[in-house]
């Protein structure tokens, strides 16, 4: 359609030199009438005139492959141009996804798959690129051959587009490893206040002492669990997620600490506790004797038999 019109500026620009009306001989003057010998003629005489007495009858009597020759040059300069402006788009074309593909119902079915934290920092990378690519390699004037395009909107557009996409991605992430975050944080609070329960009975002692060895035995489990859960927060600080609250970010950036704190008070109180391991183990093993005693008493009697 482009190479269409232009053939028919390229034609239009040859036949308005029948505007340029050629003077009578001997004056300045434009011929404005002519004799029309015969009644056959449909033509006006005006039609007459910019026809056959014009300079558009003058470049139309030149070498016919002249003209032919420079209209050629033309058209292929114009399709050279068109070609290169085509290139353009189809580079533009690239990004369509971002706006042809329903964003939220994408996300959701992303998040449906259950991603990895590397699957969800893979797709926030890729937007993120894409933001920096068109800021730093793509220029929002370009001049090809006559046309100017200027692109600004549109690339300005292709990034806004972009950065809801890494929104989107980084509040889906948020709302899966908050619960996460949640259970460690809970998880962690719990353990400190059973090591701080008061020691009355040797049960509480049991407890206790069964409470320092879970922790000892969820020591590297706890530090992938809690690592996981900073790698997913350092992501959404990355890209600038703004939808996080910054309570959360706290409450994640004290995980590490809090476990080894944890760590070392399950020791200081294993250590605590072994002056009440020998109190205890020595009431033990009083009780221990006191039921052996009962224990022969009872065979004893058994023994015995009944009483006659």
């Amino acid at each position: 359609e482009i190479l269409q019109i232009f053939q028919k500026i390229i034609r239009n620009l040859i036949e308005s030199t029948k505007c340029c009306i050629r003077w009578m001989n001997g004056t300045c003057v434009e011929i404005s009438k002519v004799e029309v010998k015969t009644n056959e003629t449909k033509e006006d005489q005006q039609a007459i005139i910019e026809n056959h007495f014009s300079f558009y009858t003058e470049i139309m009597n030149m070498s016919n492959h002249l003209i032919s020759k420079e209209k050629r040059k033309v058209m292929e300069g114009i399709k050279r141009t068109l070609e290169k402006l085509q290139y353009l788009l189809e580079y533009f074309d690239d990004f369509s996804p971002y706006w042809k593909l329903p964003r939220e119902a994408a996300i959701q079915r992303f998040g449906e798959k259950k991603p990895s934290w590397e699957e969800y920092d893979n797709r926030l990378e890729n937007c993120q690129k894409l933001v920096q690519d068109i800021s730093i390699r793509s220029k929002a004037i370009k001049d090809i051959h006559f046309i100017r395009v200027d692109s600004s909107a549109l690339l300005h557009a292709i990034q806004d587009e972009a950065n809801k996409w890494i929104a989107g991605f980084g509040k889906l992430l948020n709302s899966k490893i908050k619960p996460k975050l949640d259970s460690l944080s809970k998880e962690i609070e719990e353990f400190e206040e059973k090591l701080n329960e008061e020691i009355v009975s040797i049960n509480d002692l049991r407890a206790i002492l069964g409470t320092i060895d879970q922790i000892k035995n969820r020591s590297v489990s706890m530090e992938r669990d809690y690592l996981e859960v900073e790698s997913c927060y350092n992501t959404l600080h990355i890209y600038d997620i703004k939808s996080v609250p910054q309570e959360e970010i706290e409450q994640c950036a004290s995980l590490a600490s809090r476990w080894a704190a944890l760590l070392v008070m399950a020791r200081s109180k294993d250590d605590e506790l072994i002056p009440s391991k020998a109190k205890f183990a020595k009431e033990t093993e009083k009780n221990v004797d006191e039921f052996k005693l009962e224990i022969e008493a009872l065979k004893k009697k058994f023994e015995e038999g009944p009483a006659d």
